[in-house]
């Protein structure tokens, strides 16, 4: 029986092995990337963070590939870095603080599975437990400073508006409001705001419409008269 359990271990350690083996390759390409953008970044002028951050996931990948408590320090030292930066930068404030903290959280949420200590200890079972330890208590303060920004919201301004003076409250009050358009006027298209196409105009009404005479007339040059109309071609559909 005891070498039966042990020939079914052996196929979860092997797996458990190559998983370990794939998250240091993941957090290794992520580290890459961070650094050679903080890399330029920084040539830019701009924050030395990413350039930091993505050196220490680097090293946290090899390390992690290694085995023992090593890797889990300098991933939680990253963690704990990254929380410090980014409440510098933006506070308790929450979008942006979860934007530049959730990775890392989620990550080191995966590195405390207690697949991954045992894996590592296979490896090597030098700090392990400790270091477990320390990358739970960091993943907990960033915990608790995303909860805490829950209750608190930077763009909320105190205070009351002024009191209005006593000309505009006399204004308000004499309603010096702009006079509404009159009605026998085409003041916007359609007639009015409403596009009602109404006149209020009764000079011209059907009773006297056929009474109408020609006041004014032009007539085309002789040129226009003689060219043939150009017929026009309706776009197929």
């Amino acid at each position: 029986m005891p070498h039966a359990a042990a020939r079914l271990r052996a196929p979860l350690r092997a797996t458990s092995s190559a998983l370990l083996t794939l998250t240091a390759v993941v957090i290794g390409l992520a580290g890459l990337a961070l650094g050679a953008a903080g890399a330029w970044l920084v040539v830019l002028g701009g924050s030395w963070y990413y350039l930091v951050a993505g050196l220490g996931l680097i090293v946290a990948a090899v390390l992690l590939a290694r085995g023992g408590g090593a890797g889990l320090w300098v991933y939680a030292a990253v963690v704990a870095f990254t929380l410090v930066w980014a409440l510098w930068e933006v506070g308790f404030d929450w979008w942006p603080l979860a934007a530049r903290g959730d990775v890392f959280f989620v990550l080191g949420v995966f590195l405390l599975m207690p697949w991954v200590p045992r894996a590592l200890a296979r490896r090597n079972a030098a700090g392990v437990a400790p270091a477990r330890g320390f990358l739970g208590v960091v993943l907990l303060a960033f915990l608790a400073a995303a909860v805490f920004s829950w209750t608190r919201d930077p763009t909320r301004m105190e205070g009351t508006l002024p009191a209005p003076t006593a000309p505009a409250a006399a204004a308000a009050a004499a309603g010096t409001a702009a006079p509404a358009p009159p009605k026998d006027d085409w003041t916007a298209y359609g007639g009015n705001g409403m596009g009602q196409r109404y006149s209020a105009l009764d000079q011209i009404t059907p009773a006297n419409v056929g009474e109408l005479q020609e006041a004014h007339g032009t007539s085309a040059p002789a040129t226009c008269a003689a060219r043939p109309a150009t017929p026009r071609r309706r776009p197929s559909r």
